[in-house]
């Protein structure tokens, strides 16, 4: 079954040097196949540092990069990520809006940012929702 949507961005849309995504097992379930009421697992602690927090120093993305990411990730806005590994890292508006932010849009980065909280709360994800309110507030 596939996985991705009939408009989703082709791999083709990648730029070359693109790390390749992991594929996943042939036998593994698409989300689809999670209830509808499953309940999201907190996978960080409430005092666990934000994932935005990068090294004063650390290398910004080249400017592809971040793009194909944004690409790949933008029909998924309104979806969750979990993990079975027990995890939840909270809907995917929040990588998006932090992507938006790496482009210079801090206005749509920000606007993503507040609807992936809500998303979040009404998840019932409070981790995730106190994480991406932190984000906003700094």
């Amino acid at each position: 079954a596939a996985a991705l949507p009939a408009d989703a961005a082709p791999a083709a849309a990648l730029p070359a040097d693109a790390a390749p995504a992991a594929a996943l097992p042939a036998d593994a379930a698409p989300a689809a196949a999670l209830p509808a009421d499953a309940a999201p697992a907190a996978a960080l602690p409430a005092d666990a540092a934000p994932a935005a927090a990068l090294p004063a120093d650390a290398a910004p993305a080249p400017a592809s990069r971040i793009d194909a990411l944004h690409a790949l990730l933008a029909p998924y806005a309104e979806r969750h990520v979990v993990v079975f590994l027990p995890g939840y890292f909270g809907p995917v508006a929040e990588p998006l809006g932090l992507l938006e932010l790496l482009r210079g849009d801090a206005e749509g980065g920000r606007l993503r940012l507040r609807q992936a909280r809500q998303a979040a709360e009404t998840a019932g994800a409070t981790v995730a929702a106190a994480r991406i309110a932190a984000l906003l507030d700094a």
